[in-house]
């Protein structure tokens, strides 16, 4: 098959991967979202409608970015899982069939999307969240209570705060996400030096869809702002952004600086050296949030 040819497969592949894992952990009552660049943050752009069902806690998207394999720079996607089960036969199973997956895809084209599947992290040692090489925010969980955290700077979050939603795409492709709200916050929290960016546009799309979430929950008396929901992330935010610890202020430190240095084009794996920082940086910040 030529490359013109493999081309015109991509988003029919991108979107069957997507539904392919989405399946698999319905079949298998795999608590899960999809995060990042399959979410709404790489679905939005300015002419994108949505139609927001609070009840069902349903988006349905028109006009929304393509989902497919290939980024606009030519850059392979990621595909972006987070979980919430503690069982390690489903997150065996889970993980097998991620490989069989990528094998599935690769007997149609000559590469395949990076599949990152994380879960939440069981909170040990006096519920200590500092880690040498944590670099990302995390969502962490004790006697079933849940965490955002990075190094020592932990905010309890609320169950509601990571309730599933459902996006809805063009052509009835659906699958399961994130509140918008908590995707618009994970932008702003993940790094400890605030939105990559790469991200800024991301994050102005999300305010605006956020905004309407909120405005429509209201109309059926949902508070999405209030303590039930996300104040607590939004406090976990200013905690972040004000801390003065010391391994904080480092890896705030050298997090703005590869951002504004190597950045993007690392991040995304172009080249030999971007492909092994790419892969670095992956094992640095797991947990995509």
């Amino acid at each position: 098959m030529s490359a013109a040819q493999q081309h015109k497969l991509y988003p029919a592949i991108m979107e069957e991967m997507v539904l392919d894992l989405e399946l698999f952990c319905k079949n298998n009552d795999i608590n899960h979202r999809f995060v990042g660049g399959i979410s709404y943050g790489g679905l939005l752009n300015d002419k994108t409608v949505y139609t927001i069902d609070i009840s069902n806690r349903k988006i349905e998207l028109k006009k929304h970015n393509p989902v497919t394999l290939l980024r606009d720079d030519g850059t392979v996607r990621d595909i972006d899982i987070i979980f919430f089960t503690q069982n390690q036969s489903d997150i065996k199973k889970l993980k097998e069939y991620v490989r069989e997956l990528k094998w599935k895809t690769r007997n149609k084209i000559s590469f395949t999307p990076s599949i990152s599947i994380e879960g939440v992290r069981q909170i040990k040692e006096k519920g200590k969240a500092g880690q040498f090489f944590q670099y990302v925010t995390e969502i962490g969980v004790k006697n079933g209570h849940y965490f955002l955290m990075f190094d020592e700077v932990k905010e309890a979050i609320t169950v509601e705060s990571l309730e599933s939603w459902t996006v809805v795409l063009e052509g009835g492709v659906c699958y399961t996400t994130r509140n918008p709200l908590a995707d618009y916050y994970a932008y702003q929290f993940r790094s400890p030096s605030g939105v990559k960016q790469k991200d800024i546009e991301k994050v102005r799309l999300l305010k605006k869809l956020s905004s309407q979430v909120v405005k429509e929950g209201l109309k059926h008396s949902v508070a999405y702002n209030s303590k039930q929901y996300y104040q607590s992330w939004q406090q976990y935010i200013r905690k972040l952004q004000r801390s003065t610890l010391p391994a904080v202020l480092s890896k705030r430190a050298i997090l703005a600086w590869y951002w504004q240095t190597l950045g993007t084009s690392f991040a995304h794996g172009k080249g030999l050296l971007g492909k092994a920082i790419f892969g670095l940086y992956n094992t640095l910040t797991r947990n995509q949030l």
